[in-house]
């Protein structure tokens, strides 16, 4: 398998991980999901080698794309600004969990990061919407003229995308250093452990505390309709949609279903994200109460 491939590549030598960690992030500017695949590669070389090893990779990586930043755009530090933005989560997270083993701990002060940044926003800037409506409206109103929506249109979607975009970038934050680590383990496990990390990922369990302060947001938001209490809930129900899709993968292969299940699932999440998003999180929530892959193995 090509990713099994590249993950040998990077194991073969720091510069080789180096090389690799580079090339990737600077295609993911083109393609963001390489960006994604670029600090799994650094998440590789700690939870194999240890944070020590890790940090060199970032620093020589980031030196890298420095020296490319100020050749393509005379701007390096724009460069160390990115390696450290997209790498150095994914490094503190990979080193917590080699630290650690548990998925749970990892999830939790991820979810808890995630809320931290939320809060901190909006506690430091006095009006997030309007600094958000400015900057979607810099960044993405040409975008939606040309698709064809009037400027009453898009000036509307900009100012409701803007009183939830905190809660969004937060999440987009906690779901891409997720899938980076994930893709690390799944990696080490190909390597060094062939099968492991299905078993543990199909095993995920966050805790019910977590759990708890989940349902309470839900509920809040049931009852108050605000727009922070949204925005936290899009970052804590994150870990709990990731805990549903590995929940799902295993009940699966526990009953020895068709993969076809899988391949639905997958589709309806791309067709109607919010909402299977959604109810993914909330069986993420549920089976953290109770356990329904023990459950489902006695037939309850």
């Amino acid at each position: 398998m090509l990713t099994r491939r590249l993950a040998a590549f990077v194991m073969s030598g720091r510069w080789q991980a180096v090389v690799a960690a580079v090339l990737l992030a600077v295609a993911g500017v083109l393609f963001p999901p390489l960006a994604l695949i670029s600090a799994a590669v650094v998440a590789l070389v700690t939870l194999r080698h240890g944070f020590d090893q890790g940090l060199i990779v970032l620093g020589w990586g980031g030196a890298a794309i420095a020296a490319l930043a100020a050749l393509l755009l005379g701007a390096p530090l724009t460069g160390v600004i990115y390696a450290v933005a997209q790498w150095l989560p994914v490094l503190l997270f990979a080193q917590l969990l080699r630290g650690s083993a548990s998925w749970a701990t990892v999830m939790t002060v991820l979810a808890a990061v995630g809320l931290a940044i939320v809060l901190g926003v909006h506690l430091l800037v006095p009006d997030t919407a309007q600094v958000w409506t400015e900057l979607l409206q810099r960044n993405l109103g040409e975008l939606f003229k040309r698709a064809g929506m009037g400027p009453a249109e898009v000036t509307a979607t900009i100012a409701r995308a803007a009183h939830y975009a905190t809660g969004a970038f937060a999440m987009s934050l906690v779901l891409s250093v997720s899938l980076s680590l994930m893709l690390a383990r799944a990696w080490q496990a190909s390597l060094y452990n062939p099968g492991g990390f299905r078993d543990e990922y199909t095993r995920w369990r966050l805790g019910v505390v977590l759990a708890g302060f989940a349902a309470l947001l839900v509920v809040l938001i049931l009852v108050m309709h605000n727009a922070l209490l949204v925005e936290l809930a899009m970052v804590v129900l994150t870990p709990f949609l990731l805990q549903a899709i590995g929940l799902l993968h295993g009940l699966v292969r526990q009953g020895g279903m068709s993969v076809g299940w899988l391949v639905g699932l997958y589709v309806l999440l791309f067709l109607a994200p919010p909402q299977m998003g959604s109810l993914l999180a909330a069986v993420g929530v549920v089976d953290s109460f109770a356990d329904l892959r023990t459950r489902f193995r006695r037939g309850d």
